[in-house]
């Protein structure tokens, strides 16, 4: 999945694979020339395949959190009691592996970006999470499935409707790390 940040900068997901020893979130800022993340078999010079060699990831997704993500996209930010309440503004990650929706926290430390995934108290969908949008007239989120290979929601299609209802939404909405230290925000 590819996401376009309100800044310019953009996001994409890169699955496990033959350069990737698990999947993982890139931030792509174009800070530098070359930015390199790990994909020995793309369109690049980069001879050196050593971790130092490449941009490090937001994050490394288990396969226990979800083997293959799918889409990120931003929550709008709403007026409040609109919209998707104390989420409002976060960053979500689609499953396509396991058909399960993810917050992603994330901040910039020394110029990288790094962060984290909490999974969102929602049933498990019966296909894996393609694509996901916001509708502007209700704020809700409308996301669409499907099964081919290698996921775990193995219903061929489905079409849904995942809206906030205004109840107490107890989950992570921010995560600071620092030297001995890990701060997280609650809704």
């Amino acid at each position: 999945g590819v996401c376009l940040n309100p800044d310019g900068t953009f996001i994409v997901t890169d699955q496990e694979g033959h350069w990737n020893p698990k999947n993982r979130i890139n931030w792509v800022n174009g800070e530098g020339p070359h930015e390199f993340f790990g994909n020995m078999f793309g369109y690049h010079d980069v001879t050196d395949s050593s971790d130092s060699a490449m941009r490090p990831p937001l994050c490394w997704i288990t396969n226990a959190f979800d083997r293959s993500p799918a889409e990120l996209l931003w929550v709008p930010k709403a007026a409040e009691g609109q919209g998707w309440g104390p989420l409002s503004g976060s960053l979500l990650n689609l499953s396509y592996g396991y058909g399960k929706i993810f917050i992603v926290h994330h901040e910039k430390v020394a110029g990288q970006m790094q962060g984290g995934m909490c999974e969102l108290p929602l049933p498990t969908f019966p296909t894996g999470l393609i694509r996901g949008r916001f509708h502007p007239g209700d704020g809700q989120l409308y996301a669409c499935g499907m099964f081919s290979w290698a996921g775990s929601a193995t219903q061929p299609g489905g079409f849904y409707r995942i809206r906030y209802t205004g109840q107490p939404v107890h989950v992570p909405v921010g995560l600071n790390a620092r030297s001995g230290q890990l701060t997280v925000t609650f809704s």
